[in-house]
């Protein structure tokens, strides 16, 4: 989920988004329904941009990652929409939008994105991060709820099983964040939580007392697709029990 506020023109405000991505040669593109633009629909604004990733989870909502940027957005005219869609060039799901009648496109520039995930905060430079995004990366957005259900189908206790193997140092990975959280919700005690699936590994959250962690086990080798994740999920299953 994106959203951006127009610091210089309403401060207030957090602008939601209906898509957005990022085009082969490397711009951010959003894309927003008419009614959420803010006026005017032209020339240039300065913004900060946040984009928020959440956890796949149906039980709870997890906030994974959100990455921020300070940048110029500048509107797209008529005119270049209609380019872009007719040579392609726009990401799918910002594509899609920016057909529906009133839309209105933009094209953010900025130099650093700021990250914040489990392992910390990192500042990255924006162009090493578009230029990563031509890199085809497992499950990616189609792919995602496959490789949840892959995760939740293991064998009951699994998931305790590899945050606990993490934890011990039987698994590769690390224990990206250990705080002193008191539990809202008395039934998530002692729950493990998935907080993302990538061809590289899980991402888990353990809620405890008097500490809430979380860990990245490791795959010992990337998984391509549904069916090498599999075999990856299966091979953790042994040195959780070591």
């Amino acid at each position: 989920m994106a959203s951006f506020v127009a610091y210089r023109h309403d401060p207030e405000r957090a602008v939601a988004v209906a898509a957005h991505g990022v085009t082969a040669s490397g711009d951010l593109v959003l894309a927003l329904l008419g009614d959420s633009a803010p006026c005017p629909t032209h020339g240039s604004l300065d913004v900060r941009v946040d984009i928020h990733r959440e956890a796949t989870e149906a039980q709870v909502r997890i906030l994974s990652a959100s990455a921020h940027m300070l940048a110029t957005l500048t509107w797209l005219s008529p005119t270049d929409v209609a380019g872009a869609l007719a040579t392609g060039a726009l990401p799918e799901a910002v594509a899609v939008v920016a057909q529906v009648p009133g839309a209105a496109l933009a094209v953010v520039t900025g130099d650093r994105l700021v990250l914040h995930d489990g392992s910390g905060v990192t500042p990255l430079d924006y162009a090493e991060v578009a230029a990563e995004t031509s890199v085809p990366v497992y499950p990616g957005a189609a792919g995602e709820l496959e490789a949840h259900e892959a995760v939740v189908s293991l064998p009951e206790g699994t998931l305790f099983d590899v945050f606990s193997a993490v934890t011990r140092g039987a698994l590769p990975g690390a224990v990206l964040s250990e705080r002193a959280v008191a539990p809202t919700c008395a039934a998530s005690i002692g729950a493990v939580y998935i907080v993302d699936v990538d061809g590289h590994g899980l991402t888990l959250m353990h809620v405890g007392t008097p500490a809430t962690s979380v860990v990245f086990a490791a795959f010992t080798e990337p998984a391509l697709d549904a069916a090498t994740l599999r075999v990856r999920l299966a091979g953790l299953l042994p040195s959780t029990r070591s």
